[in-house]
């Protein structure tokens, strides 16, 4: 059985439509979760730093954690996995350690960590 997809190009700002052929005729979801630090201005003035970690991406307040970890916890009471996709850079200003532990926790359990990349052009301009 063959279907129009509808397929949508960011980098173009195009839609086009393009036949794909299916395995089934079960409907596919995919969850997908970006998962980033807020930079706060490091990028352009070394004085700043980005927050940690463990506020915006785990979202630890107080005691509790609010962030990627309850987001898993409720997926996998339904038995659901998800697709993380990490921003990266910022490891050369919060450190490789850090987002590292990021990467661990979601593949330990059992999700999908992917990169992503939200501000090359700021980190090859420091580079």
């Amino acid at each position: 059985m063959r279907r129009t997809v509808l397929v949508a190009v960011a980098v173009t700002e195009r839609v086009s439509y393009v036949e794909e052929p299916y395995m089934s005729d079960k409907l596919r979801v995919y969850i997908t979760v970006d998962t980033e630090t807020s930079m706060g201005g490091a990028w352009r003035n070394p004085e700043y730093a980005p927050l940690p970690l463990e506020r915006p991406v785990f979202g630890k307040y107080g005691s509790r954690f609010y962030g990627i970890s309850l987001i898993m916890d409720i997926l996998e009471s339904y038995d659901l996995r998800a697709t993380f996709f990490t921003e990266v850079f910022c490891a050369y200003i919060v450190g490789h350690v850090e987002v590292e532990k990021v990467f661990k926790e979601i593949r330990t359990r059992g999700h999908d960590p992917q990169l992503t990349c939200t501000r090359p052009i700021a980190f090859i301009a420091t580079s």
